[in-house]
């Protein structure tokens, strides 16, 4: 027993002593890896080091660095001695580039290849000085580098920690010590020195663990002393007595303001304070001048933003209002008027009020309005009938009543001595005609206070003493206990109440209604509702049926649809063609199709084209052509205009439009037009307008020459002329074979005389000639020579006879 308990306890021994050797050896090699990790970047494998940082290689041996790498040494650059574990670089004296470990020399086995790269840095701010107070604008410091993370370090000489934070906040960074501290890399940051001390900060901004560093710099300069401004938003504000005015103050530097206003002859005076609460740089105060002096709410702020801080006015010991009068504004920085120190002033002319036109309108009984005049506007029709359930607009001109006679929610206000009656025209035998107030019925007031106008919407005929076929007056009146006036003002105007009527229109003798048998077959209805009421169409044929809703009554009274009815036979009976109207009124009709007129509708253009030809046209010239084109008709047209030379050669080939009664010229060219006699023809769409033939002479020189040509024969046949007085008289008394040889010798004789002549020719000019052959008796010379040879050769044949 006691050796096998020896034996286990040398077991347990062994065993523990092993435990302990793999311990010691796992904890070595720990703390060994530990304390590499702790000198930079881990070199095995292909490294990258931002120049200035340290790199470790693990290795028990000493090695070289080597510039280049294996297969590219570029020598030694030093020795690394091993701790037993590793080695360490430090890159901040190596240039970029590539370097190797050996073990040993340039024949040695490579252990790790890595490369050394410098960090670039920049960064500056986007402003070079800046001012030390709140209103200064801010300026930015922008950092870059080719690094992509990293951590920036900044700091300037003068600032600490706690400036540095109160310059780019807590976002970005923050302030270790003196230094503020950015680890997202590239950034920019704002900056602002509002309580920063006035001077120039040489800021220095580096990476920690590299040699990339920027020097930005930037001047703090105490701010100048700030001036507050105030203005109005205009010079000159004008209203009539009984409205309100709008009065716009501008701030800057400041956010509150004293208005003071005050009547020419001091029978008025107000102060009111104002801020500017959300710093927008202006309020906007209403002025009511029917309230003014009387205990009510006269001023407001009825811009987005600000509030009124007090104010005061004096009142009038009765019941007075502000009458006409010219009234000046001042504006004061502050709670307080300071007289001589008001930062800005105005006028405002308070005017007579007037009465205008009162005029009825009308809009569909469905139509949906809000106390936007604008909105209305466009809406509305004006008319003085109205169908029963459409709404009545009444439309009152009237300036001086905008500041007391609607209240915020636009009812009527009863005690204004302001009035809106409705009464019937129908005088009853006994008492009196039916009337009611305004305010006696369902009504809403839009007002335009700026255009001086307001308009009151109601259903008139909603009210149980008004029926269909009514004729009512409406009257507007300001009355004489109005302090406005002395005496009743207003307008009135009737209005007739209709039954809602529909009705189709091309409806024929036996009461149905014809639908052409087209793609596109018009339906149309008239109706005495609202313009804007939407109208809904149904045909019914004998199997289908066929419809369209929404169609819009316009201001013609008439709704239009269309059908395809294009597959239906001229005769085909519908069983019925009903439309109804959003309403009530509704109508309906048996139908028949009928035969599609001619959809080939004349335009309104009518066309007037006139071509002009060229003058005088010469072979080898380039021929001009152009086209006078009119529209006289009622609408803009577009057409095409061709002027066609030759059947084939279109000089004027051209697709214009043209608005109704203006007019435009088309201009073309011809660069090859042929000697000779040429058609022309001018087309206008598909219809020959004009026709003709112009001629182009082959050239000048031919015209000339044929010119002289013509006066030559001309002499020529001056002097044939006379002798042929010589063969008459020889042909009576001779036979013919003696007057061919007569006229072979007068023939010789003419030769000789033309021969003359032609040499004259070419000493004169062709006009000469031409007036030579108008009168012989003016001609000397050659002329009279002529006459005494044929002379002479006439006594000789008389002589030659007697022999």
């Amino acid at each position: 027993m006691t050796g096998n308990y020896k034996d286990k306890f040398s077991a347990v021994v062994m065993a523990t002593l092993m435990v302990l050797s793999v311990v010691a050896i796992g904890g070595a090699a720990l703390a060994g890896s530990a304390a590499a990790s702790n000198h930079g970047e881990d070199l095995s494998g292909e490294s990258l080091l931002w120049q200035g940082q340290d790199g470790y290689y693990t290795t028990g041996d000493d090695v070289q660095l080597r510039k280049g790498t294996k297969d590219d040494d570029q020598g030694l650059e030093r020795e690394l001695a091993s701790n037993g574990d590793y080695v360490t670089v430090d890159s901040t004296e190596l240039d970029s580039g590539m370097y190797w470990i050996s073990s040993g020399g340039a024949d040695g086995t490579e252990e790790t290849t890595f490369e050394v790269v410098e960090q670039s840095l920049t960064s500056e701010w986007s402003e070079d000085s800046v001012y030390n107070s709140d209103q200064s604008m801010e300026s930015s410091l922008t950092i870059d580098s080719n690094r992509g993370t990293y951590q920036t370090n900044i700091s300037a000489e003068g600032l600490d920690g706690d400036d540095l934070e109160s310059i780019f906040g807590t976002t970005a960074g923050s302030a270790q010590g003196d230094v503020y501290v950015v680890n997202d890399g590239d950034q920019t940051l704002d900056g602002n020195f509002s309580g920063i001390a006035a001077g120039q900060y040489n800021f220095t901004v580096d990476v920690p663990d590299t040699t990339a560093e920027a020097t930005p710099s930037i001047t703090v300069e105490d701010a100048p002393e700030v001036q507050p401004d105030l203005s109005f938003d205009q010079n000159t504000y004008e209203v009539d007595a009984g409205d309100y005015v709008d009065i716009t103050v501008q701030f800057e530097n400041t956010d509150t303001a004293t208005v003071h206003l005050a009547e020419e002859d001091d029978n008025y005076d107000a102060n009111v304070t104002v801020r500017d609460t959300n710093e927008e740089g202006e309020v906007t105060i209403r002025f009511n001048t029917y309230a003014a002096a009387n205990d009510e709410d006269t001023f407001e702020v009825v811009s987005d933003n600000g509030e009124i801080v007090d104010e005061e006015e004096s009142k009038f010991s009765g019941d007075y209002r502000l009458q006409p009068a010219d009234f000046e504004l001042e504006v004061f920085n502050g709670e307080t008027v300071d007289p001589g120190n008001e930062l800005d002033a105005a006028l405002l002319l308070l005017q007579d009020r007037s009465t205008g036109d009162l005029s009825t309108w009308t809009a569909p009984s469905s139509y949906n309005y809000d106390d936007d005049f604008s909105n209305i506007q466009g809406d509305l029709t004006q008319t003085d009938t109205i169908a029963n359930d459409d709404l009545t607009v009444v439309e009152v001109e009237a300036t001086g009543v905008y500041g007391y006679l609607f209240d915020d929610d636009g009812t009527w206000n009863e005690s204004s001595n302001v009035t809106l009656t409705f009464t019937d025209t129908n005088d009853p035998r006994y008492g009196e005609a039916d009337s009611f107030s305004v305010t006696e019925h369902d009504y809403q007031v839009v007002p335009d206070a700026e255009n001086g106008t307001f308009y009151v919407v109601t259903d008139l005929s909603a009210h149980g003493d008004v029926d269909a076929g009514e004729t009512w007056n409406v009257e507007f009146t300001v009355t004489e206990d109005n302090p406005y006036v002395t005496e009743d003002e207003g307008d009135n105007a009737d209005v007739s109440i209709e039954e809602r009527t529909i009705d189709f229109e091309n409806v024929n003798d036996d009461d149905a209604v014809e639908l052409e048998n087209s793609e596109e077959s018009p339906v149309t209805v008239t109706s005495n509702v609202a313009p804007g009421t939407e109208v809904d169409f149904r045909l019914r044929f004998e199997t289908s049926v066929l419809s369209q809703s929404g169609v819009v009554i316009g201001d013609d009274h008439t709704a239009t649809t269309t059908f395809d009815l294009s597959d239906r036979e001229a005769g085909e009976e519908l069983r019925s063609v009903s439309a109804s109207e959003a309403g009530g009124a509704d109508v309906e009709y048996t139908g028949v199709v009928v035969e599609a007129e001619d959809s080939d509708e004349e335009s309104g253009a009518a066309w007037k084209a006139t071509a002009n030809l060229p003058e005088n046209a010469v072979e080898g010239e380039v021929l001009e052509f152009s086209v006078d084109l009119e529209n006289n008709g009622d609408e803009e047209g577009t057409t095409t205009v061709q002027l066609v030379v030759d059947g084939e050669k279109n000089v004027i080939d051209e697709n214009v439009t043209v608005g109704a009664g203006e007019s435009t010229t088309l201009e073309g060219t011809d660069e090859k037009a042929s000697a000779g006699d040429h058609d022309w023809q001018l087309i206008v769409g598909d219809e020959v307008i004009d026709e003709g033939t112009f001629t182009v002479d082959s050239s000048n020189e031919s015209d000339e020459s044929d010119e002289s040509d013509e006066s030559d024969e001309s002499d020529e046949s001056d002097e044939s002329d006379e002798s042929d007085e010589s063969d008459e008289s020889d042909e009576s008394d001779e036979s013919d074979e003696s007057d061919e040889s007569d006229e072979s010798d007068e023939s010789d004789e003419s030769d000789e005389s033309d021969e003359s002549d032609e040499s004259d020719e070419s000493d004169e000019s062709d006009e000469s000639d031409e007036s030579d052959e108008g009168d012989d008796d003016g001609q000397p010379g050659f002329g009279v020579a002529v006459a005494l040879v044929a002379l002479l050769g006439a006594a000789m044949l008389a002589l030659r006879r007697q022999d």
